[in-house]
C-alpha cells in the first residue's frame, strides 16, 4: 500500500455533527490510531509508529482505522526523506501555534491554526502533512452522520487526494460534486467550495490539467 495509490488521508474535513447526532463509541484501534497522532506531534515518531502498528493489529482488515494507520504511517516515514526548506515558514508557525493552542487545551484555536497551515503549505510537504495529521486531534467525536453528508465527505477526501498528487481536474471534478451534494452549510460543502475557488486561482480562468507530482 503506498500514498500513490490510496487515499492520503482519511479524515481531513472536520464534519459538521447534527444535534441529534449520537455518539459512537471509539474502538480501541482509533484510540492507538489518535494517540499515534499525539505522539507524532510531540515529536516522538518512534512511538507513534509503534501505536499505529498496534492500531494495524487490532483493527478488522480493510477498516477505516486499519486503512488510516497504515496511511499515517507511510506518509510520516516517506516524509523522513524530505527536506524541511520547502516547508513554508508562515505554514511552520501556524503548526507550531497550533501545537501550543492545544497543549492549552483551546481546540478551537489549535483547529484553526492548522486549517491556516495547510492553506499555507506548499501541497504534498512535510509540514502540509504534519498540519492534516494534527488536525486529527480536534475531530469531532465519531457519530452517526446522514448518509448525504457521508457523500459529501468522501468526495471532499477524494478531491484532496488527488490535488496532493498533483491532479487538479480531477480533484476539481470530485469537489465540484461535494458542492452540489452536500447539505447547505455543512463543512463538506464549505470546504469543498474553498477547494474550487484554491484550484480557480492555481489556474487564473484556465482550465485545470493533471501535473502528477514527481518523486
Amino acid at each position: 500500500m503506498t500514498l500513490k495509490t490510496f487515499a492520503l488521508i482519511a479524515a481531513l474535513a472536520l464534519p459538521a455533527r447534527a444535534a441529534d447526532a449520537k455518539k459512537a463509541p471509539v474502538s480501541k484501534a482509533r484510540q492507538k490510531f489518535l494517540a499515534g497522532v499525539l505522539a507524532h506531534v510531540d515529536g516522538d515518531d518512534a512511538a507513534a509508529q509503534n501505536l499505529w502498528k498496534q492500531c494495524r493489529a487490532e483493527a478488522a482488515p480493510e477498516s477505516d482505522d486499519a486503512l488510516d494507520c497504515s496511511l499515517f504511517s507511510e506518509m510520516i516515514e516517506e516524509d523522513r526523506a524530505k527536506s524541511s526548506k520547502e516547508d513554508a515558514p508562515e505554514a511552520v508557525k501556524a503548526y507550531r501555534d497550533g501545537v501550543a493552542a492545544y497543549r492549552r487545551k483551546d481546540h478551537p484555536a489549535a483547529d484553526k491554526l492548522w486549517h491556516d497551515c495547510v492553506s499555507a503549505a506548499k501541497a504534498g510537504s512535510r509540514i502540509s502533512h504534519n498540519c492534516l495529521a494534527a488536525m486529527e486531534l480536534t475531530k469531532a467525536p465519531a457519530s452517526r452522520k446522514p448518509a448525504v453528508e457521508e457523500r459529501a465527505q468522501n468526495d471532499y477526501l477524494k478531491g484532496l487526494v488527488e490535488y496532493q498528487k498533483g491532479d487538479y481536474e480531477k480533484a476539481r471534478l470530485n469537489w465540484k460534486l461535494c458542492v452540489e451534494t452536500a447539505p447547505a452549510e455543512s463543512r463538506s460543502a464549505s470546504d469543498c467550495q474553498a477547494g474550487l475557488e484554491r484550484i480557480k486561482t492555481l489556474f487564473a480562468g484556465d482550465a485545470p490539467r493533471s501535473t502528477p507530482t514527481t518523486r
